[in-house]
């Protein structure tokens, strides 16, 4: 509900995990609405063994049964995500070399030594920017490099896409 989701939109789904008394595996069983009494005991009894047999085409019929486990599920439709909304206020028309927040050594292979390349704000990259590597990428969860020969672009949705076009000095097809 503090989501907002109307009760008719919400599934209840209730289980337990039962097995027979010192068994080392459980079987799941459906757990009917309602609260639970002691007439409940002979409905999950009768659910256990229902799957218990499905399972294993036998029971042991008269072995006590213990509950190791219950569970309740609450779902509900997943809502729609107005992803467009992300790039909402941003300067569509701003450049790459507006998020660049300095420069930063860092070793490039194909160079065989160190390279000063731009360090970019990965926040500050507006949709439909786009820069040639080598570079860095930097947010607070992650840091990107990009090698030299790469383009990078960001699309309507904020994602960065890196287009490789060599690989160790060789051209890649396609």
């Amino acid at each position: 509900r503090q989501a907002g989701v109307l009760d008719e939109e919400m599934t209840v789904t209730r289980t337990s995990d039962l097995r027979y008394v010192g068994q080392g595996h459980e079987v799941t069983v459906p757990v009917a609405d309602g609260d639970l009494s002691d007439a409940s005991v002979d409905q999950l009894q009768s659910s256990f063994e229902d799957v218990y047999r499905r399972l294993y085409e036998r029971t042991a019929t008269g072995n006590p049964v213990e509950a190791m486990s219950w569970r309740v599920i609450v779902s509900a439709p997943r809502p729609a995500l107005p992803l467009e909304r992300l790039s909402q206020g941003l300067d569509l028309s701003a450049d790459a070399t507006t998020a660049i927040k300095g420069e930063r050594e860092i070793y490039l292979h194909d160079d065989r030594g160190m390279v000063r390349v731009p360090v970019y704000d990965r926040y500050l990259l507006a949709p439909y920017a786009t820069f040639e590597g080598p570079a860095v990428i930097e947010e607070r969860e992650s840091t990107l490099i990009v090698g030299r020969g790469a383009s990078v672009s960001v699309d309507p949705l904020l994602d960065i896409v890196v287009d490789v076009r060599r690989v160790n000095g060789e051209a890649v097809n396609g």
